[in-house]
């Protein structure tokens, strides 16, 4: 019976075995028959390789030597005659079949077999094309018998239908780049721009943009100026009507009415001159210019605030190329009106995204002016661009300073900007000047970067824009000795800010550029040090715990009170805590007022993203030896950055106390310190600092109800996912051991009643031990009590 229980089992594997085998080789034939293509296909495949070959097919001269020389399929190395050179002529192309089901190694070894049987040299896989190679054939094709053997190879493996679905030669194919060339441009002047269509690395890097279809559309940018001739055949059609205004004449109609109002067309030109047969084309020829006229009359600080917000919604740039005289001794700043429209412009502006507001430093450098005394363009709120020449250098005219973010091209060194003009005797003939220049040139351009960036990306707020200069700007002039490299890793030159605008590297920059938060600030107390001015410098200490709700820092403002009898001789600095120096204020040698410097506000971007925990220092110098001296007073500076808190609108917390009025310090202060706790939410600003912070989380905690809304439905939300999770675990736990718990019961009984039936065995052995004890000392105790 033993012997019969095998067989029988033997019997059945061999069977399962056979029966297993039959139904593979039947799929595998039905996979191989899927595979394969239709056999008709091979005569119109041979006349397409007789032409590619150039092979007549009536031509049977060599039939007869191709066929003597040419193996039949078995393991012999290759046909082909020795190569005349090591140059690949010819390749062919092939696809295996089954490459769906087979593995990448085993396709491999099988075009390797089939080259071997071929007499083909070793294949080359396709790129990432699984099942498609390529045979490199070697030497030169001189002749018809030449031609022919390669033809057979192909034919042999096309009639293999079996292992290869298709083959064909390899050829070369010709496309033309579709990139925007000047070639592509009737417009006259295109040939003269030469910081668009230049030949070198020295443009704005605009035609790769331009490449991708992204021309600006959708974006519009207001020229706050002298007026826009609308009527010009290259602006007309891209004229926004509803946002212009003339706040010198209070019309609806921007048209310039003097002789010399041509300043706010050609600007208007370089952003958005169309793609035609005039002048120029803009840097953003889709986008839509309107314009607000302001600077050809008398104006009040009203009309100027309203001429900041003019249809904000709407506009989404204000370029501006005007500012305080560039004399070299005038300081000047906003009223307070003007201040509120750049807050109420970067708050409510683009419907809560931000105005994006373009200032150029301005033109007095020749005359030793600096952008910092100059409240429009040391402002927070505005983005200040310098002037570079065509040779990458700064121009002489363009002033420098610590709040200036970045620089872009206008004339200098014998070349100019070529753009639309007017004309006051006929305003629609089509006008264009190639004399463009100054910071008023270059502020346009960079408006028109912005707005193929907001056409990119229009849910960009004004800060993101800020950040995004930043950090895509190319440095440039690198023998120059003001760059410096800075803790954040950057270079900072206070002459080109962080470098050249590049309107590919911050277009492609802003396609994944994240949000960043809210912003913060934190104002430092008023240092009082009433001294005379040599080399005077004094210290305030900004804690980790005033900057606990800081992400990173971005500009840096500091307001001083300095009496002096002749102000142009100071030198002020700004030191960090890391040892990087900002220079707040050149020696002006035209400057010799006695007003001094009196709660004047100097900013500087150098420090973005330093740590700002430690003592900074202001260092005020007067190395002018006379009889004119002056005193510090006192100085502050407040620290604007990004926050922990994402919550709300981005970038407008905090941002009312850029300039503070003297009677209201006091009162402001107590302000700035009852709304951090809002947007104290989560973590130090530096990496390196979260040990101590983390011990300020508490009251940070205590703070959020400030937040509560949000921050219970992102709760809601988080426990539901964790609930999930928690489910979906308990259950693979479940399903995991539920086959096997039966055999585990069963197996914890066995091991039960064994031990059980141990003890009571023990039991029966103790008890049957205890009763013999017993009746021993119960004889022992009869025998006592006998005797």
């Amino acid at each position: 019976m033993r012997y019969s229980f095998a067989k029988l089992l033997i019997f059945g594997i061999f069977s399962n075995y056979v029966l297993t085998s039959s139904i593979n080789d039947r799929d595998q034939n039905d996979i191989e028959t899927n595979a394969i293509e239709d056999s008709n296909e091979s005569l119109n495949f041979d006349e397409k390789i007789d032409e590619v070959l150039g092979i007549d097919e009536n031509d049977d001269t060599d039939d007869n030597n191709d066929n003597n020389n040419i193996n039949t399929y078995d393991n012999s190395t290759s046909v082909i005659d020795p190569p005349y050179n090591n140059k690949p002529i010819q390749s062919i192309l092939i696809q295996l079949a089954n490459s769906d089901i087979y593995s990448v190694e085993k396709l491999d070894k099988i075009a390797k077999d089939l080259a071997a049987i071929h007499g083909l040299p070793d294949p080359v896989r396709i790129g990432q094309l699984k099942g498609y190679y390529k045979f490199n054939i070697s030497g030169g094709i001189r002749s018809s018998l030449q031609k022919r053997r390669i033809k057979r190879h192909i034919k042999r493996l096309h009639d293999n239908e079996e292992i290869v679905t298709w083959v064909d030669l390899d050829r070369t194919v010709s496309h033309s780049k579709r990139s925007i060339t000047l070639s592509d441009f009737k417009d006259p002047l295109a040939h003269s721009q030469w910081n668009i269509f230049g030949r070198n690395d020295k443009t704005i890097n605009v035609l790769k943009v331009w490449d991708q279809g992204i021309t600006g559309k959708g974006v519009r940018v207001c020229v706050v100026d002298d007026g826009l001739n609308y009527l010009h055949p290259d602006v007309k059609n891209n004229y926004y009507a509803a946002g212009s205004y003339d706040f010198n004449s209070h019309s609806n109609d921007p048209i310039p009415k003097k002789n010399d109002d041509h300043h706010g067309t050609r600007c208007a030109g370089e952003i958005a001159a169309g793609k035609n047969d005039y002048c120029g084309v803009g840097v953003a020829y889709d986008a839509q210019v309107s314009g607000v006229r302001i600077l050809s009359g008398t104006l009040s600080v009203s009309d100027e605030a309203a001429s900041l917000n003019y249809d904000y919604h709407n506009n989404h740039i204000y370029s501006c190329s005007w500012g305080p005289t560039d004399d070299g001794k005038t300081v000047e700043e906003p009223s307070g009106i003007t201040k509120r429209a750049f807050i109420n412009g970067v708050t409510n502006g683009r419907n809560g995204k931000g105005s994006i507001f373009v200032f150029a430093t301005g033109n007095g450098a020749l005359k030793g002016d600096n952008c910092n005394f100059d409240g429009y363009t040391n402002s927070i709120y505005t983005i200040t661009v310098g002037a570079i020449t065509h040779e990458d250098k700064k121009s002489a005219y363009s002033e420098e300073c610590s709040a200036q973010l970045a620089v872009t091209y206008s004339s200098g060194s014998g070349k100019y900007i070529s753009t639309t003009d007017t004309s006051m005797s006929n305003l629609s003939s089509p006008v264009c000047t190639s004399s463009h220049g100054g910071t008023s040139a270059a502020a346009p351009i960079a408006a028109g970067i912005f707005a193929l960036v907001l056409s990119v990306r229009p849910d960009l707020h004004w800060r993101d824009l800020q950040y995004l200069v930043m950090e895509t700007a190319t440095p440039i002039d690198h023998g120059d000795s003001d760059w410096k490299y800075l803790p954040s890793g950057r270079l900072y030159n206070h002459k080109y800010g962080y470098g050249k605008l590049d309107a590919y590297k911050i277009v492609e920059r802003a396609k994944t550029w994240e949000l960043v938060n809210e912003a913060t600030s934190f104002t430092t107390d008023k240092q009082f040090e009433n001294d005379i001015i040599d080399i005077l410098e004094s210290k305030i200490y900004v804690s980790e715990k005033s900057v606990r709700n800081f992400r990173n820092v971005e500009q840096i403002t500091v307001t001083v009170d300095i009496e002096h009898q002749c102000r142009g001789e100071i030198q002020v600095e700004l030191i960090s805590p890391n040892n990087v120096v900002s220079l707040l204020a050149t020696r002006r040698v035209n400057d010799c007022s006695s007003e001094g410097l009196r709660n004047w506000t100097f900013m500087t971007v150098k420090h973005w993203d330093e740590n700002p925990v430690g003592y900074w220092t202001l260092r005020v110098t007067d190395k002018v030896k006379n009889n004119k001296y002056g005193r510090l007073y006192s100085w502050y500076m407040t620290i604007y950055g990004q926050s922990y808190n994402k919550s709300g609108k981005k970038g407008n917390k905090n941002l009312g106390n850029f300039k503070r009025d003297t009677i209201l310090e006091e009162e402001e202060k107590p302000i700035i310190e009852e709304e951090k706790p809002i947007i104290e939410e989560e973590k130090p600003i530096i990496e390196e600092e979260k040990p101590i912070i983390e011990e300020e989380k508490p009251i940070i905690e205590e703070e959020k109800p400030v937040i509560e809304e949000e921050t219970a439905q992102e709760n809601e939300e988080y426990a539901e996912i964790v609930s999930h999770d928690k489910r979906e675990v308990f259950k693979n736990v479940i399903s995991q051991y539920k086959s096997q718990l039966f055999i585990l019961s069963v197996l914890f009984f066995s091991v039960a009643c064994f031990y059980s039936v141990i003890y009571v065995r023990r039991l029966r052995i103790k008890n049957t031990i205890d009763d013999s004890i017993l009746a021993n000392n119960v004889s022992q105790l009869t025998s006592y009590l006998t005797i």
